[in-house]
């Protein structure tokens, strides 16, 4: 079992490590104003960009712009960069550098600005490591820095400047919106753009917020039915001529996969539940007995699956988890002597396929587990492999 958990660890590092980029549908404008359409490679971009890579079609290769190359490039319904010309204040957070002067030594730059929100009033944000600085314009006015700075006075306290509520208070006035409300404002991404929501609705102004995303779908529910292939090998250990093996037995599965898309690596990572109907017969006659299998139970696995991105709704996916059953009048019965119990055993399954659209098609192993494992003195090792189709009904 402990070799079980570090294979699903080992599995889920070494998906991680290999999670894809993929080519989202978006634009650049260039530096002559022509708006070119196109696939950009989308990373997380935690820092603000200095270029970024995109390709015409699906078949070319990556090329890469540079930010002299363009005034702004976009991700559709996603993110969003424009180029600016601004003056920032790079005054270090760190408590080992901190400065003591309360005002913002403003350098001129030209960056690459991620739009938060585009209206009457617009926010801008940008990342650079441990550096966090937010920008406004209105109307079509060049981007200011909101003015936020940790500072240490002569007394070796550390204090902030908060200049960004005095900066939005005298400029960005309207009758839901007062000085109390400012000054409990934070110098943060979600409460900033909170407060330029509320002043774009104040003046009635349309507006785009970037940073909301469409209600996530988290939960899919898949019936899925297969062919199952599988071997039981019995000992008993107390009498003689106690051993059989089944053979390979070829059986249908049924069942119903739940599965929760996690937050992370772009919904590529998954939690898996699946109860299976499973069952099977077996007769055979022995040298000085009869032996009979009815075998039925719900198998239940739980693990993770991780997808890889492929072609255009087509993706890969490892999938790996632990199961165990829950035995319905299982018994193994040998006609001139004893019966034996059977089921609730525990196991590993670790499974490759491939989904194009709400279709998908897997192969999954199975470990070996003994389905005899509650009756002393008796083991059945029972193994099986399956290849299921399955069709996603619906998400949530």
């Amino acid at each position: 079992m402990k070799n079980h958990v570090l294979s699903i660890l080992c599995f889920l590092f070494t998906a991680n490590c290999f999670s894809q980029y993929t080519a989202k549908k978006g634009y650049y404008i260039s530096e002559n104003d022509e708006r070119i359409e196109c696939l950009i490679k989308h990373f997380t971009w935690k820092n603000n960009p200095s270029f970024f890579e995109y390709k015409l079609s699906e078949d070319d290769s990556y090329k890469r712009l540079n930010i002299d190359d363009v005034k702004e490039f976009a991700i559709h319904d996603l993110v969003k960069f424009v180029k600016h010309t601004v003056d920032i204040d790079r005054a270090s957070t760190n408590l080992n550098n901190i400065t003591t002067g309360r005002n913002s030594d403003f350098q001129s730059e030209i960056i690459l600005l991620k739009v938060l929100m585009e209206g009457e009033a617009s926010l801008y944000g940008y990342s650079d490591h441990t550096l966090v600085r937010y920008f406004y314009a209105l109307g079509d006015d060049k981007p200011k820095q909101l003015v936020y700075k940790k500072y240490i006075n002569d007394k070796s306290e550390l204090l902030e400047n908060n200049g960004y509520k005095q900066q939005l208070l005298n400029s960005m006035k309207c009758d839901d919106i007062n000085s109390a409300y400012i000054e409990k404002l934070k110098y943060q991404t979600a409460k900033l753009i909170g407060f330029f929501q509320l002043y774009n609705k104040c003046k009635g102004a349309s507006f785009t917020d970037y940073m909301s995303k469409p209600k996530r779908k988290v939960f899919s529910l898949t019936p899925r039915v297969g062919y199952r292939n599988a071997n039981l090998d019995t000992k008993i250990h107390t009498f003689e001529n106690r051993y059989f093996e089944t053979g390979g037995i070829n059986t249908m599965r049924y069942s119903l996969e739940v599965e929760y898309a996690l937050n992370i690596s772009k919904q590529n990572l998954t939690i898996l539940a699946e109860p299976t109907y499973q069952y099977f017969k077996y007769e055979q006659e022995l040298e000085s007995n009869y032996v009979t299998v009815d075998f039925k139970a719900i198998e239940m696995q739980i693990g993770m699956r991780y997808y890889f991105n492929m072609m255009k709704n087509t993706r890969l996916f490892l999938n790996g988890g632990f199961l165990f059953e829950i035995e319905l009048g299982s018994e193994m019965v040998y006609r001139n002597s004893s019966n034996f119990g059977m089921g609730n055993s525990l196991g590993f399954a670790g499974g490759v396929g491939f989904k194009f659209q709400n279709l998908s098609l897997e192969f999954r192993q199975q470990s070996s587990r003994d389905l005899l494992a509650s009756t002393a003195n008796a083991e059945g090792k029972f193994i099986c492999s399956s290849l299921i189709l399955g069709y996603t009904l619906f998400k949530l």
